[in-house]
């Protein structure tokens, strides 16, 4: 850790390291290993999250070791590198509304793989919402935040 550190500085660290494994684990499961499919559509086919459905997702999906590998590293890099945490910060509120997206969570079983995965388009909202959109979103709002948090520390030296 950065010489002269908080604890609470510490501890909102290791809480970033822990949030980036939901993004992480989404985007690594949609973008690489199973293209084009919500999380849970591969291994819980009747639309129902059970431990079953929960332990094939765990065996057959290497995207949440690889976002558990990846945060690790991240973190141990950030905890050398303070400048890189600010580079980290934004990425769970970011990409938090295509975590929602692709993991599907919602109270309802199935709402956004019944509505926009796998092809579908969602126009609800008087737009196609499409996975794309909701990466395109994040990377806007990753910049945005990024740009707040910096004029913010330019306000505080």
């Amino acid at each position: 850790m950065a010489s002269g550190e908080s604890p609470a500085g510490r501890s909102l660290w290791r809480w970033t390291g822990v949030t980036i494994v939901i993004p992480l684990t989404a985007i690594f499961h949609h973008a690489i290993f199973f293209f084009p499919r919500c999380i849970w559509k591969p291994f819980a086919p009747d639309f129902e999250i059970s431990l079953i459905a929960v332990g094939r997702w765990l065996l057959a999906d290497p995207s949440l070791a690889w976002a558990i590998a990846a945060a690790l590293a991240i973190h141990r890099a950030g905890s050398h590198r303070p400048r890189l945490r600010a580079w980290v910060a934004p990425i769970f509120p970011s990409f938090l509304p295509l975590s929602v997206w692709i993991w599907d969570l919602f109270p309802w079983p199935r709402f956004f793989c019944e509505i926009g995965h796998d092809g579908k388009t969602a126009s609800w909202i008087g737009f196609a919402v499409r996975s794309r959109s909701l990466y395109i979103f994040g990377a806007g709002m990753f910049v945005l935040l990024l740009v707040l948090g910096r004029r913010r520390s330019e306000q505080e030296v």
